[in-house]
């Protein structure tokens, strides 16, 4: 007996080591003085394995960052988008595949070379997550999102979903690109504004139109939204663009086409896209009483002032 004992505690230590060694992950720090676990950000991607993190600190990082085939990989900040930027005149991150990419909570800034885009995606059997980022004044499209498959024939093969959620994108040369057979794409809670010459929201998808396009808001771009090809399409201010190539669908599902009332009078300079009280996009201020909630990737974010009227005479008292 003592030797089956034996034989099982040892088994079952095996067996422990074994589910030890494949759960472990681990974090990659990254500081912007190159002190951290890795110099870079690249680095830190390059070293990673399956299910790694790579955790970044406040600062601005002037690197191009490439991720080649990793598999479920999160890069994130360590403090948000406003305290994490990443400035270059190329692309800040260009993937070529994998299995899961988290990206989250950075400003992507100063891409300057028109031929390139800040976020360039190119999709094959990968689940992808972009979220919680800010993308401003880049002479690009923010995000743009292709296939490395050509045509139809491989699409069954490719992951079904990407989700580009509760990002602000600004003053950039285009919003969000989807290219066709790019997969099922969710673009939800996003607010997309003043982006020129290029679209808010080009979704060109030859996969029965399954795109997901819901709770945004597409304002003041030089083309609202080209091509809406979604199987749903809810709860979208679309308001101020120049043109839409495809007209909308306003007045069904929530859509709307009314002035969304941000609180900066130059949003499209001071990044204030923070909603007023009384926005249409509020929750509960739904000019159809549709319930949709928020609208845009801002709450409400500024108080109304109050006006008392009073007389001349009065405001001469106060400074006698």
């Amino acid at each position: 007996m003592p030797g089956k004992l034996k034989t099982i505690a040892a088994v079952s230590g095996a067996l422990l080591l074994l589910v030890a060694s494949q759960s472990y992950t681990r974090v990659w720090y990254v500081k912007q003085d190159g002190t951290g676990d890795a110099p870079t950000i690249k680095a830190a991607i390059d070293s990673a394995a399956a299910n790694d993190t790579v955790l970044v600190a406040p600062g601005t990082y002037t690197q191009r960052v490439i991720i080649v085939v990793k598999d479920s990989l999160t890069v994130m900040s360590e403090e948000g988008a406003e305290k994490t930027i990443l400035h270059t005149s190329s692309s800040g991150i260009m993937s070529t595949g994998g299995t899961s990419l988290t990206i989250k909570g950075f400003m992507f800034e100063g891409c300057t070379n028109g031929a390139l885009d800040a976020m360039e995606l190119l999709r094959g059997n990968d689940d992808i997550l972009i979220e919680e980022n800010i993308f401003r004044s880049n002479q690009g499209t923010a995000i743009s999102v292709t296939s490395i498959f050509p045509d139809m024939i491989n699409r069954s093969s490719m992951s079904p979903y990407m989700v580009i959620r509760n990002n602000l994108i600004y003053s950039n040369g285009g919003g969000i690109h989807i290219a066709q057979w790019a997969g099922v794409v969710e673009i939800y809670q996003n607010t997309i504004s003043h982006n020129a010459p290029g679209q808010g929201i080009a979704a060109v998808d030859g996969w029965d139109c399954s795109n997901s396009i819901h709770h945004n808001i597409i304002s003041y771009n030089e083309i609202g939204v080209d091509g809406f090809c979604a199987s749903d399409f809810e709860c979208n201010d679309i308001f101020g663009n120049g043109s839409n190539v495809d007209p909308p669908p306003f007045g069904t599902n929530g859509n709307i086409a009314v002035d969304p009332q941000f609180c900066g009078v130059e949003p499209q300079v001071s990044g204030n896209y923070f909603l007023q009280s009384d926005s249409p996009c509020a929750p509960g201020k739904h000019p159809d009483e549709y319930p949709c909630g928020l609208i845009g990737v801002r709450p409400v974010g500024c108080q109304d002032t109050a006006v008392e009227r009073t007389s001349w005479g009065r405001i001469k008292s106060i400074y006698r």
